[in-house]
């Protein structure tokens, strides 16, 4: 029989659909290709979908030259979906199998008679072929081969569920040109579902999905040959060059496709349910592929390119999974990719202070700290104010953690920040999406300003439309003094939020020159100050509190004047009370009083969350902190009265003209000695400087801490803001700063890098890899030098502390350029 068609010029068995766009410089090859069959049982209709090209010209002559091409074409440019489905509804009566081709692919000569004979051989409803990719980009062979396998079909027999589950589970994936349909199963899906569709791209998922969603009785079968060619390349899918918004916006429209599928989906909630995770999973995978060529445009673009997403990709959480799929592609280029976000519309939030009726506030954890402490009082604050409150963690509840009110709703986030990288910040974006959804958060106060995801969970709550609210609990400096980028990324990203609020005036000024939002606030005390009486502080009693950190607290230093302080004063004991995240770092302080032999004297009392005992027990509060934000323990034992011998810290609103202060400056540890053993053998002067201490605080808190809250959350988008970003001379000295700052971190982390790559891949003769590495080595100790010297500059900042501001400020910038005049004198070496 078939032999018998292949002589004769019978009526068509098999209909060829093409969807044709602006493909004049491929079409010929298509459709030379169809003529070209070893059998003559077919028919071709070609859909033109308004071509502004020769497109057009080329399919008529082809249908005067051959009367078994045929032509549509569509009144409006409608998409390849309208072209399929018209297609697909013109085919003859005795069409009984119907194949798809683009315009720019072609067939084996003999794709039209292997198919149908293995369809009639063993009739199914699908019957998936293999395909055969030709590399027309500049790719290379591996990933063409990786792709030309990743085509192939099953090689298996599907019925009914199977398929679809098949399909969804990414076993196969649901191109139309390598596989051949019933002409009846297409008619009947397409008059189900519709003709005129607005399905740009991505249109065979969407056809194929509704194909194996209404028809639960379907069968398939894969076979192995190989019958389509796919020039993978010849249009914007396979190209490597940069694109542009109107090509992008091909990539966006798979949007559309998306929601067709979620609407099916939705008329069957019942049955959908176990498919929610593949539903997700689709939708994620498809703005990521956006997202993913938005890096192809040219960097003018890429603000609009983002925004043209948002309005692709609308519906809810959308602009959560766009934030993930950035956090994805972008995580090693945060800071310029922040310069991209800036200036979009979709992380731009419009909603207003008045509107705010719910406040989220976000810290990881909630024990063993004073920003936690801070974060349980505050949250009252604002409930009292009037708002509702939800506290975000990563972690859940544990015994150590900070009391909290009945009425504050605490959430778990899915994934620790400290966890997350590119290719899992997914699980946590989506689930802080989805927790803001649920507990309808108006407002974010974010309290780890110093997290790894900080750019990205701004833009998970902005593209939300939630004002973000960065809470800065640290002096600005405290990064640099650890030579860490952050001290260059803080800055930048705080551009993002819709406030900044910080816990002195330098920090305001600083955080001024980058955000035009910036609010001064008192961070609430711990204690009610009109219930707590004066500690008798009767006792050569010291107490050293607070989280146990080396580079932060000086628990050593502190261990050191409390053994020349009992030297002197035998009767002197000193409490330390806190804990360390490095227990060996912990189990090291407790060997060393062993070691000196006063673990009667100097006592390691762990973790409290009720610390006042303590105070009522102690009669000097001492800290060795090189820096702080705020630092909550001053305030509580000015609350009861207790003289601070501190390392001076100039800066702090709690340091300020206090005298209930002796600062002695930074590790000095004499001088602290000298000043506790002062006060102990004079105990009048003791209690005079803790009792003034107490009225300066008492000073200090008359300011209405709730007010201030109240202000920042009204100013939120609100007119007449001062506009310190803009105006003034800090800005450009803070950028520049920046600017430096970076550089150098990239200078060495190059140069090291570039070391590290050449050792690994050298693959000489062991002699010249000895050259080689004597080089390195020389070039090394130079760079090692530079660290020195950076680290010197470094050094200088720390002493810096006892100038007032305008001096910390105006001396970074000329240490930085100092170190990248450094590295490019080494680069031009």
């Amino acid at each position: 029989m078939l032999e018998n068609r292949k002589e004769k010029n019978t009526e068509p068995l098999v209909s060829i659909i093409i969807p044709v766009y602006n493909d004049e410089k491929y079409i010929r090859n298509c459709l030379e290709s169809i003529i070209q069959q070893t059998v003559s049982f077919w028919e071709a209709w070609l859909v033109d979908d308004c071509s502004e090209d020769n497109s057009i010209q080329i399919i008529e002559e082809y249908c005067k030259k051959d009367s078994r091409f045929h032509m549509l074409c569509n009144n409006v440019n409608s998409s390849a979906w309208v072209g399929r489905a018209r297609g697909i509804l013109s085919t003859s009566d005795s069409v009984k199998y119907i194949l798809f081709a683009d315009a720019d692919d072609t067939l084996q000569p003999n794709m039209v008679e292997r198919a149908y004979e293995l369809m009639e051989e063993e009739p199914v409803d699908i019957l998936h072929f293999g395909t055969n990719v030709e590399n027309c980009s500049k790719i290379s062979r591996r990933r063409i081969r990786s792709y030309t396998e990743y085509l192939q079909p099953p090689l298996v027999k599907l019925e009914g569920l199977e398929i679809f589950n098949s399909f969804v589970e990414r076993k196969f994936e649901g191109h139309l040109w390598n596989k051949m349909f019933k002409s009846k199963l297409l008619k009947d899906v397409i008059n189900s579902v519709g003709v005129y569709k607005k399905l740009p791209k991505a249109q065979d998922k969407a056809l194929y999905w509704a194909i194996c969603w209404y028809r639960k009785d379907l069968t398939y079968r894969g076979v192995a040959d190989r019958l389509y060619n796919y020039n993978y390349g010849l249009g914007v899918e396979g190209a490597e060059n940069t694109i542009t918004l109107e090509q992008y916006q091909q990539y966006l429209s798979q949007a559309y496709t998306e929601d067709f599928i979620s609407d099916i989906m939705e008329e069957h909630p019942e049955e959908s349910k176990q498919y929610t995770e593949v539903m997700e999973n689709s939708r994620y995978n498809l703005i990521k592929h956006s997202i993913k060529n938005y890096l192809r445009l040219l960097d003018k673009d890429k603000s609009l390119g983002i925004d043209n997403a948002a309005t692709f990709w609308s519906r809810d959480l959308d602009a959560a999974r766009i934030t993930c799929a950035l956090a994805e592609y972008t995580w090693n280029n945060q800071i310029e990719t922040e310069k991209v976000i800036e200036n979009t519309q979709l992380f731009t939030v419009t909603k207003k202070g008045e509107e705010i009726k719910t406040i989220g506030t976000y810290y990881h954890r909630m024990d063993n700290g004073g920003i936690q402490r801070v974060i349980a009082k505050l949250m009252i604050y604002w409930h009292n104010a009037g708002y509702n409150v939800i506290l975000f963690t990563d972690c859940e509840p544990t015994p150590k953690d900070y009391e909290l009110p009945e009425y504050i709703t605490r959430v778990k986030i899915a994934r620790p920040f400290s966890k997350c990288k590119n290719t899992n910040y997914y699980e946590r974006g989506m689930s802080l999406g989805r927790l803001l959804l649920q507990y309808k958060v108006d407002c974010m106060v974010y309290h780890s300003y110093f997290s790894d995801v900080l750019l990205y969970d701004t833009c998970i709550c902005k593209g939300m439309n939630i004002p973000f609210v960065i809470y800065q609990h640290n002096v600005f400096t405290r990064f640099l003094r650890y030579n860490e980028a952050k001290f260059s990324t803080i800055p930048i990203f705080s551009r993002l939020a819709d406030a900044v609020a910080c816990l002195d005036k330098m920090d305001k000024q600083w955080f001024e020159c980058f955000n035009k939002n910036v609010h001064l606030v008192l961070n609430p005390l711990t204690f009610e100050l009109d219930n707590i009486v004066a500690a008798p502080r009767n006792k050569h009693n010291i107490l050293f509190l607070g989280r146990l950190v080396e580079e932060a607290k000086r628990p050593n230093d502190a261990i050191t004047i409390a053994q020349k302080v009992i030297d002197k004063i035998p009767d002197a004991k000193m409490y330390i009370v806190g804990i360390s995240e490095d227990s060996k770092y912990q189990q090291s302080l407790v060997n060393r009083i062993k070691d000196l032999q006063m673990e009667d004297k100097i006592i390691m009392c762990g973790f409290y969350k009720d610390v006042e005992m303590f105070y009522y027990d102690c009669s000097v509060f001492l800290s060795c902190s090189t820096h702080e934000g705020f630092m909550l323990t001053l305030c509580e034992a000015m609350s009861f009265n207790i003289p601070i011998v501190m390392y001076e810290l100039p800066y702090l609103a709690t340091v300020d003209n206090n005298p209930g202060v002796v600062s002695v400056p930074q590790g000095h540890i004499e001088a602290a000695v000298d000043a506790i053993c002062d006060l102990f053998q004079n105990p009048e002067k003791l209690k005079k400087t803790g009792d003034r201490g107490r009225k300066y605080l008492e000073e200090m808190y008359k300011i209405d801490i709730k007010k201030q809250w109240i202000d920042l959350f009204n100013s939120i988008n609100s007119v007449g803001t001062q506009d310190c970003y803009n105006n003034g001379s800090y800005k450009l000295m803070a950028e520049t700063i920046v600017r430096d700052y970076i550089s150098g971190v990239q200078y060495i982390n190059k140069k090291w890098g570039d070391q590290g790559g050449k050792l690994e891949q050298n693959t000489r003769g062991i002699e010249d890899f000895k050259k080689e590495n004597e080089k390195l080595k020389k070039e090394n100790e130079e760079l090692r030098k530079n660290r020195d010297r950076l680290q010197y500059c470094i050094d200088e900042t720390r002493k810096s502390v006892t100038y007032k501001i305008g001096r910390i400020i105006t001396s970074i910038p000329r240490k930085i350029r100092y170190i990248i005049y450094l590295g490019k004198e080494r680069t031009n070496d």
